[in-house]
């Protein structure tokens, strides 16, 4: 199984392995990784709230493609949990 790490603000972290994990393969992010994420999520924030549904759409439908095989299974999933269109 591939190892996942976490996209900020454009490139992907390491972070830390997390091993037997609920979260199975993916990185657990650190401290700085947090803070990354939170002030590119702030960042973000305007211009995503000015947005409307069919553009969310094909900015989450994009980062379901960055995750390769598990594309459909994210889109899906957020597709699901934000009731996009």
């Amino acid at each position: 199984m591939a190892l996942h790490c976490n996209l900020i603000d454009g490139p992907w972290t390491a972070g830390e392995a997390a091993p037997n994990r609920s979260l199975g393969d993916v990185n657990d992010g650190v401290g700085e990784d947090t803070r990354a994420a939170v002030a590119a999520a702030e960042a973000a924030f305007p211009g995503w709230s000015r947005s409307g549904p069919l553009e969310r759409q094909g900015v989450l439908r994009g980062a379901a493609d960055a995750q390769g095989c598990f594309a459909e299974e994210v889109y899906t999933t957020v597709k699901a949990a934000f009731a996009l269109v």
